[in-house]
C-alpha cells in the first residue's frame, strides 16, 4: 500500500497565461479609448449648453432689468473691460445701463458667438421700459467642437433656446 495517491494537477503555461492577457489588454484599451472618447464628447456638449444658458440667462435679466428699473438696458457683445460694445459676441457680453455696467459674462476661448437678424450685424439688444427688443430679432448661433446651439429672440424681447445640434447635420456655420 502506498502512502501516496495519484493526483493529476491542471494548470496554464506561461504562454497561455500571457496570450490571455494579451487579449484582455487589446479589449481594454479598445473600451477605454471609446469611453474616454465620449466623455469628452459629453464634456463638450455640456459646455456648448452651459455657455447656451448663460447667453439665455443674460438675454432675460436684461430685458427684465430694463422693465424693474424703467430704462433702456443694452445687452452688448465683446469683452465689458474695454465697454466698446462692439458686437463681438465671441469674447462676452454685458449688460449696461445709462450709468453703469450691471453684470458681465466672458466666454471660454474657441466658442465662436454670431448674430443673424434684424438688423444685421448687431453689436448690441437694447430692452425697453415696457421689456420689448424694439424691432431687434434673430438668432445667436454658438458654436463649439462641431456643435452648434441657438438662441432665438423675437421682437417682444423673448429668448428662446435650441436644441444641441451637430454642426454637419444641421448646414449651419459660425464664421
Amino acid at each position: 500500500m502506498s502512502l501516496y495517491t495519484k493526483s493529476s494537477v491542471f494548470a496554464f503555461s506561461l504562454v497561455e497565461v500571457l496570450l490571455v492577457l494579451a487579449i484582455l489588454a487589446f479589449f481594454a484599451k479598445q473600451t477605454w479609448h471609446s469611453s474616454l472618447a465620449s466623455l469628452f464628447a459629453q464634456t463638450d456638449y455640456e459646455a456648448l449648453i452651459q455657455a447656451q444658458t448663460n447667453l439665455a440667462q443674460g438675454i432675460h435679466f436684461a430685458r427684465q432689468f430694463a422693465v424693474k428699473s424703467q430704462q433702456k438696458i443694452s445687452l452688448c457683445g465683446g469683452d465689458y473691460q474695454q465697454a466698446l460694445c462692439d458686437g463681438q459676441w465671441s469674447l462676452g457680453w454685458y449688460i449696461q445701463s445709462v450709468s453703469a455696467i450691471k453684470t458681465h459674462h466672458n466666454f471660454p476661448l474657441g466658442l465662436t458667438v454670431r448674430w443673424s437678424g434684424f438688423p444685421a450685424n448687431k453689436k448690441q439688444i437694447d430692452f425697453y421700459e415696457s421689456g420689448h427688443s424694439g424691432y431687434q430679432n434673430g438668432t445667436f448661433y454658438l458654436c463649439q467642437f462641431g456643435l452648434i446651439a441657438k438662441i432665438v429672440l423675437n421682437q417682444s424681447g423673448r429668448s428662446y433656446l435650441g436644441a444641441v445640434e451637430s454642426q454637419t447635420l444641421t448646414g449651419e456655420a459660425c464664421l
